[in-house]
This record gives structure tokens, C-alpha cells and sequence, in this order.
């Protein structure tokens, strides 16, 4: 566009007084988008250091997750050992499979034979298993629902069954917070393809207060990502009535 077009562009000019009342409108709904946006920004935070909070619990003992873990395992890709993917049948979840907040995304899972996946039995996932991302995109986890099953994965995620008495949505959590992704960061490997492993994902430390703490935690989180929920909802709803009001004019 050049600066003769700019020139000739039409700009619709209601009267002033509808100019005031329209700009008044617009503002009180920015308004209401910064706030939920600070709000948002500001119990993020609070999930990201969600393992800070826990090592100032007093009766939090340290522990590594592989002494509390029945498992800590990853699969392999179908195609090193001769099959392929398929548009459906058993569910093979990758990294691109989990958002940043821990949410499987169905529409983007991969497919394999029942035969596929009974010889990759290593990688076979139970309900409450945790995946938990060793390459490319570090530390995205997410627990797996009974809905989602049968299904598999690949090399890229670690698979994290843990000891009965351990609370999944407790770990979680911890997992996602900062100070994993710290320790993580630190432990990377390799020059073209950085990646963990999974002795090293077994030494991470997890401070673990008694499961009655993990719960109050873990609720209170959930609390906190309703609020994160409703206000981002909130953000779109006003967004569009700012859109509304421009269309009107």
C-alpha cells in the first residue's frame, strides 16, 4: 500500500458524541481484557513454581521418582521395526500429542495394528501412567486417561507408572513446575538431537509431603486453573464485543 492509497482510505466518522460513547464502550471491555490477563499471567506463575511452594513444606521429604515409580521406561518408533502408521486403530501418542498445560490433544494422535502394539509391549500405557517428554520439546507431561486406552508411544516420552500410594495428578504437577524444567536444562545431552535419559529422569528429586498435603495441593491448582480457564474465556467473549462495536460503526 502506498502512501496515496493511505490517503484515500475511508474511515467511517459517526458524530463526535458517538465517537465518545464508542470509545467509552471500547475501553470499559479493554479494561476488563487487561485485568483478566493480569490475572492470568499472575497464577501461572504460581503453577510454574509450584515446586518452589514444595520445598518449603516442612514435612516434605525428598525422594527420587524412580523409588517411587513401579516403571520408568519409552518406546520406539513402528517404523524401525517394519510397521507403519495407520489412520486408525490402537493410539499412539507423540510430544506433539500434549500442550504446554498437560492436555492431550486426540485430533494429533497417531495410530497403529493391534499387532504393532502388542509387540511394543515396553511402551504399552496404563491408566495414571505420566508421560513425560525426554527430546525435542522438554517437559511436556500429561497423565493418561482410561478414555484414551489402549494406546502407546514413542522414544521421545518417558512412561512413569508410579507405586500405589502416589498421588498422579500430585506428580503431575510437580513435573510441569519450573524447578524441574531447571534440572532438566541441565541435564541435556547430545549436539544435534539433545536428549535425557530415563536413569536421569529416575534421579530427578521430588520433595513428597504426606498425600493428604499432595491432595490440598493438587485442589488447589485445579481451583486455579478454573480461574485461569474462566478469565481466558472472558478475554475472548470481551475481544469480540470490542469487534461487535468496531462492525456497527
Amino acid at each position: 500500500m502506498t502512501k496515496g492509497d493511505v490517503k484515500k482510505y475511508k474511515i467511517p466518522l459517526p458524530p463526535i458524541e458517538v465517537q465518545k460513547e464508542i470509545v467509552e464502550q471500547i475501553e470499559v471491555k479493554q479494561n476488563a481484557i487487561d485485568a483478566a490477563k493480569a490475572v492470568i499471567e499472575n497464577l501461572e506463575r504460581e503453577r510454574r513454581y509450584f515446586g518452589q511452594v514444595l520445598r518449603k513444606i516442612e514435612d516434605a521429604k525428598f525422594v527420587e521418582l524412580g523409588e517411587i515409580s513401579e516403571r520408568i521406561t519409552k518406546g520406539t518408533t513402528p517404523t524401525t521395526i517394519g510397521y507403519q502408521f495407520q489412520n486408525t486403530g490402537i493410539n499412539f501418542i507423540k510430544i506433539e500429542s500434549i500442550t504446554e498445560s498437560g492436555n492431550l490433544i486426540t485430533d494429533k494422535f497417531a495410530h497403529i495394528t493391534e499387532k504393532c502394539h502388542k509387540e511394543l509391549k515396553r511402551s504399552q500405557l496404563k491408566e495414571n501412567d505420566l508421560v513425560f517428554s525426554i527430546a525435542g520439546a522438554f517437559g511436556r507431561v500429561a497423565i493418561i486417561p482410561k478414555s484414551v486406552l489402549p494406546a502407546n508411544t514413542n522414544q521421545a516420552l518417558a512412561i512413569i507408572t508410579l507405586k500405589n500410594g502416589i498421588y498422579p495428578e500430585f506428580i503431575f504437577n510437580f513435573l510441569k513446575s519450573n524447578l524441574v524444567l531447571e534440572e532438566i536444562g541441565k541435564l541435556k545431552v547430545g549436539v544435534a538431537q539433545y536428549n535425557v535419559s530415563l536413569q536421569q529422569v529416575s534421579k530427578l528429586k521430588i520433595p513428597l509431603p504426606p498425600l493428604e498435603t499432595q491432595k490440598h495441593l493438587v485442589a488447589e491448582t485445579e481451583e486455579q486453573e478454573k480461574i485461569i480457564e474462566a478469565n481466558k474465556k472472558l478475554v475472548g467473549i470481551m475481544e469480540q464485543k470490542i469487534a461487535d462495536v468496531l462492525s456497527e460503526i
